[in-house]
């Protein structure tokens, strides 16, 4: 896997840059007869100069070979990692669609939990008016009640009050009509 990615790199490199290292092996080819043939730098030149004007149909035939063939790698370099691109494309787009059906089932669950709450809400909205409507008849009620023994204690104690025990016996059994005879 590492060595793959190393030589792909390599290759990559290569048909990217083809045309320089085709210069710079020229130059490397002068530096090294220059040191091994212990020559000055012009002469180096000029009998390079002097190879490439003898062979340079040979010279220009082989570049474009080399180039054609950089050419059509770097295309196929180009097409495997579209490939490769493609593939982690398909791969995020299916974990994509799972996400998203997730997603769509957490609405729905979302949905019909607000449905359910919004019914709660209505339901107490309900009981809250039909309990105050209650207490508001209750405290109806309540106060008539109240205006009811208020004006009865009223009436009694504008009545006469009984100044003997046996006048306050009478009087306690005349206050309650149920009381039997």
């Amino acid at each position: 896997m590492i060595l793959d990615a190393f030589w792909h790199w390599i290759l990559t490199f290569v048909a990217n840059h083809w045309l320089f290292l085709i210069i710079a092996s020229i130059v490397a080819g002068i530096v090294i007869r220059m040191w091994l043939f212990a020559t000055n730098p012009i002469t180096a030149i000029v009998s390079t100069l002097r190879f490439l004007q003898e062979y340079w149909r040979e010279t220009l035939i082989v570049l474009l070979i080399i180039g054609a063939g950089m050419y059509v790698l770097r295309l196929n370099l180009t097409i495997e990692d579209q490939q490769e691109i493609i593939k982690q494309k398909d791969e995020q787009l299916a974990i994509n669609k799972v996400n998203i059906e997730n997603l769509m089932k957490n609405i729905t669950t979302l949905e019909a939990g607000i449905k359910d709450a919004n019914n709660v809400v209505e339901k107490f909205d309900k009981f809250s008016a039909e309990t105050k409507k209650k207490f508001g008849e209750l405290n109806r009620n309540v106060n008539q009640s109240n205006r009811s023994i208020t004006e009865r204690i009223r009436v009694i104690y504008k009545e006469k009050k009984p100044e003997t025990c046996e006048a306050a016996i009478q009087y306690l059994i005349d206050a309650n009509k149920e009381y039997p005879q």
